[in-house]
């Protein structure tokens, strides 16, 4: 073997080698913020959704308001609810 084919193996190696400890890392790695993950994503609320929070606020915000400012609250909340679904606010 010569010295290039050598040292073209460890390269090859080495690469596997940092492959497999960055794995053994990034699974035993402390993630800041994991106590903050729900553990169960269907644990009940007592707050209101976003698509009742809406409702309330054309409720209250909407007298002699035209209907601009219906369609635009209607279209933003449905940007924000197609990102994040329409959960209860504090998930």
């Amino acid at each position: 073997m010569s010295r290039a084919e050598a040292k073209l193996a460890a390269d090859a190696l080495a690469a596997k080698l940092n492959d497999y400890w960055l794995g053994l890392r990034l699974t035993n790695a402390h993630v800041p913020g994991h106590n903050l993950i729900l553990a169960s994503p269907k644990a009940t609320s007592s707050l209101p959704t976003i698509e009742e929070c809406l409702k309330q606020y054309l409720r209250v915000k909407g007298h002699n308001r035209p209907k601009t400012f219906f369609m635009g609250a209607n279209r933003n909340v449905g940007y924000l609810i197609s990102h994040l679904g329409n959960r209860p606010l504090d998930r």
